[in-house]
């Protein structure tokens, strides 16, 4: 199974979510890729905005961004 992780950018968690992708904001000990990779579930790619694209691309160097 492959999983696709999307952040629409609509900015619901701003301004957490201005410089990083939703999934990738620590809400307790992980983040969400990193609860979704633990699961057996790692993701197989990640959609973010536009202006988060290169930072994601540097955080997760493996995946395919956008």
């Amino acid at each position: 199974m492959k999983l696709i992780l999307f952040d629409d950018g609509g900015g619901e968690l701003a301004p957490l979510t201005d410089l990083r992708p939703a999934f990738d904001v620590r809400t307790g000990a992980w983040t969400a890729i990193e609860r979704w990779s633990q699961r057996g579930l790692p993701p197989a790619g990640l959609i973010v905005p536009e202006p988060q694209d290169a930072l994601t691309g540097e955080l997760h160097p493996k995946l395919a961004i956008n």
